[in-house]
């Protein structure tokens, strides 16, 4: 068989063009891993922060509104009213069914972030390097699986 260096030019892009998206759909299976254990692992109330994972083009990100809390903390600060009602919404379903327990509880919490805030959870600070892992396993793997595919 002889191939014009044209020819041969022409089908080393096709193969390589192969390759890069092989390694891209590595990325996005790693990607989905991130996003299930970022479930698995993130705190739960009514669910909003867990369920707001997802995988947005070459991001994994969480729109809940309180996610960077969550990650990163807050420094001290004075809860406001709508805090403080959330606060004891919150303590009425986990900690107890009496309303004035439940405003002492709200009380509490408000107390100690004036004090001292919230300390982050660091969800995907702690796990970056997993996540790294994982898309070189999942690149590899679909990188092998595709020139398995076209020996």
């Amino acid at each position: 068989m002889k191939l014009k260096p044209n020819e041969v030019a022409r089908a080393l892009e096709v193969h390589s063009k192969g390759e890069m998206q092989a390694v891209k759909r590595g990325i996005r299976l790693s990607q989905e891993r991130a996003v299930t254990h970022l479930k698995k692992i993130s705190p739960v109330d009514q669910s909003h922060y867990k369920n707001a994972w997802r995988r947005r083009g070459e991001r994994v990100e969480n729109d809940s509104p309180h996610a960077g809390i969550i990650e990163g903390g807050a420094r001290p600060h004075i809860v406001s009213e709508e805090g403080m009602q959330a606060l004891k919404e919150w303590a009425l379903r986990h900690v107890t069914n009496d309303e004035k327990e439940a405003e002492a509880v709200a009380a509490g919490i408000a107390n100690k972030l004036r004090r001292e805030g919230q300390k982050g959870l660091f969800l995907v600070r702690d796990n970056l390097e997993r996540f790294g892992d994982w898309m070189l396993q999942e690149a590899r793997r679909e990188l092998e699986r595709f020139r398995r595919s076209h020996q």
